[in-house]
């Protein structure tokens, strides 16, 4: 039996005391196991439990994923990854990520977006109450960017995949104003107005199950209730820009690309990383350690010996994964903006690293109050440097200047310069001890989902 949506929301904010009550021990109860008045108040009879139940709880629970329309399986389309279809979304779990990406939302946005004509639109006017990801050159603004806030943000319903758009629900036929994200569509219900439910996400879990008749024949399976123990802690390498030496961009940079590093090394300890500097404090000066310079050192100049120098450290460390921190400067005029750089020649996990971590730069400068004038990630050799960046990213150089390979080969790295010093505004900000724990903490979550997703 359809049962009318105004009476299935106020069912909705009955039910969801009586789910949560279950999941702090990590498993929520069956809907049909739940009474209102003596009477069976939902059909599906799943559990959920684990892992999953801790997720459902704490990301909105019933009343921003529905109820559960699948038990757990492992899923044969997916490699065997443990799910489970919910009205709204479907939970993956990937027991090998970092906690805070242990469960993720399957990508249905995207694959039920597809190609069409509004993905390619151009981004809608952006002022206040707005933010532009260049990501996905689209905008998110008022309400939904509230709601996407309030949810998780980024690392649960990923970037927005179009502009608000008005079109018709495939579930009650009405028209809506939604918009579409890698992991979900946002719907504005203007009926329940003033209350939890005035936005809600579109049933893409329905959906998507609807073409998978598999599903109903897969056997159930456990949930964990945590991460499976990794073989061994990830080790990050932190490097530190320029030395005091060189001071880099005012004379200053190198002390703040300390303090960055220093602030990002805390929040992964934290998390269970083995971190190394390349420069753990101010008096180490790579450039005095003849085994991390080339054989040829006299053939080169000092800025191409500067970045293979810090190459040679962060090899030396044997990294998982290794980010270059600097500030950046203009030789004339303030400049201003923010900027990830990546070499294409060490491998495409690059680009992906710097996307990543750019989009969560973009999001601390924003949680500062500050947009810059610019902000992306850009593969290096496009600016036309053949010293500095791409040196430090591994690329290896005649004494002609003419690249003839890559160090570092496989391995993520990126260099970022996350604002200028030559910037009074910017300045301002990076001089504030704020903005480089809100940086630090957005180079965590990027390292943290680049794990997450990785092959």
């Amino acid at each position: 039996m359809t049962v009318r949506r105004p009476v299935r929301a106020l069912l909705l904010l009955l039910l969801l005391p009586l789910w949560l009550g279950g999941a702090g021990a990590g498993r929520v109860v069956s809907a049909t196991d739940q009474t209102a008045n003596g009477a069976r108040t939902l059909a599906e009879p799943y559990p959920v439990a684990g892992v999953f139940a801790r997720f459902w709880a704490a990301h909105g629970g019933l009343a921003r994923f529905g109820v559960a329309l699948s038990p757990a399986v492992a899923d044969p389309a997916a490699d065997g990854l443990i799910v489970q279809w919910f009205e709204r979304a479907r939970f993956e779990l990937h027991p090998e990520a970092p906690t805070p990406y242990l469960v993720q939302l399957t990508l249905f946005g995207s694959a039920a977006l597809g190609a069409r004509p509004e993905r390619g639109a151009p981004p809608a006017t952006c002022a206040d109450d707005c933010r532009l990801f260049t990501e996905t050159a689209h905008t998110l603004r008022g309400r939904f960017a509230r709601y996407w806030s309030a949810g998780g943000g980024l690392s649960v319903f990923g970037f927005p995949l179009t502009e608000e758009i008005r079109e018709v629900s495939a579930t009650d036929g009405r028209e809506y104003l939604v918009q579409w994200f890698e992991r979900a569509r946002f719907e504005y219900h203007p009926e329940y107005g003033g209350t939890a439910h005035e936005i809600l996400l579109g049933h893409l879990g329905r959906e998507a199950l609807a073409g998978r008749p598999d599903v109903a024949g897969l056997p159930q399976v456990a949930v964990p209730d945590g991460p499976l123990p990794a073989s061994r802690p990830r080790t990050i390498v932190l490097d530190p820009g320029h030395d005091r030496t060189t001071g880099g961009a005012s004379g200053i940079e190198y002390r703040d690309t300390l303090r960055t590093a220093l602030a990002i090394e805390s929040r992964l300890v934290a998390r269970g990383y083995v971190v190394r500097l390349t420069r753990p404090g101010d008096d180490a000066v790579l450039m005095n350690d003849p085994a991390l310079l080339p054989v040829d050192p006299g053939s080169h100049d000092a800025g191409y010996l500067e970045g293979y120098a810090h190459a040679s450290k962060i090899l030396s460390l044997d990294p998982d994964l290794a980010v270059s921190i600097h500030y950046n400067a203009a030789p004339t005029g303030p400049g201003g903006g923010s900027l990830t750089f990546y070499c294409d020649l060490g491998g495409p996990q690059n680009a992906r690293l710097a996307r990543l971590i750019q989009a969560e730069i973009s999001v601390a400068l924003h949680e500062r109050g500050y947009t810059p004038p610019y902000s992306r990630a850009e593969e290096d050799g496009a600016i036309g440097k053949t010293y500095g960046h791409l040196a430090t990213l591994g690329n290896v150089n005649d004494p002609s200047g003419q690249a003839i390979g890559n160090r570092m080969s496989g391995l993520p790295i990126v260099l970022t310069e996350a604002l200028f010093e030559t910037n009074p505004t910017e300045r301002a900000l990076i001089a504030d001890d704020a903005t480089i724990a809100r940086l630090a903490e957005g180079y965590v979550r990027a390292i943290e989902s680049y794990f997450a997703d990785a092959p």
